[in-house]
């Protein structure tokens, strides 16, 4: 799912109809969407959590199955803390227990990858692939200095 798959998601989202985590701020659903897997149709369950500012829906937890969250805020609201602050309540670890760790995607500087671990690390998720963004990080790092020579 792309952020803007997960975006149109939360869109459809009515704030009444979702199981309210944080009073105002954050509301759980369990959604089921029709598959067509190998001919067969299925029904799948798919778990979001919506994330609200002033009554307006700015981002959601899209629940990829057991190994993965997909975490976006609408652009025009990051910087303001929501995901931060929601993440602080421990609500994730209580509503998925089983997600325990993510994979971090879009991580091209120290100070990205700073800002996506210090979230991980409020919702006690390890990285599964740190090893290889640290790897690419000290990579690009490093050709940045001869550049510069």
């Amino acid at each position: 799912m792309t952020n803007e798959d997960i975006l149109e998601l939360v869109k459809q989202c009515d704030i009444e109809d979702g199981k309210e985590l944080v009073l105002n701020k954050a509301y759980l659903y369990n959604r089921k969407f029709r598959e067509n897997r190998c001919g067969r149709i299925e029904y799948v369950e798919e778990e979001i959590i919506v994330l609200v500012e002033s009554g307006v829906k700015v981002g959601g937890i899209y629940r990829m199955g057991f190994e993965d969250i997909h975490v976006v805020i609408e652009e025009k609201y990051r910087g303001r803390h929501i995901l931060s602050n929601f993440l602080r309540t421990g609500i994730l670890g209580e509503v998925w227990p089983e997600n325990t760790s993510v994979k971090l995607c879009g991580v091209y500087s120290k100070v990205e990858y700073d800002k996506k671990r210090h979230l991980a690390e409020l919702c006690h998720m390890s990285i599964k692939n740190e090893k290889e963004i640290e790897d690419r990080l000290a990579f690009l790092e490093e050709c940045r200095r001869k550049y510069e020579r």
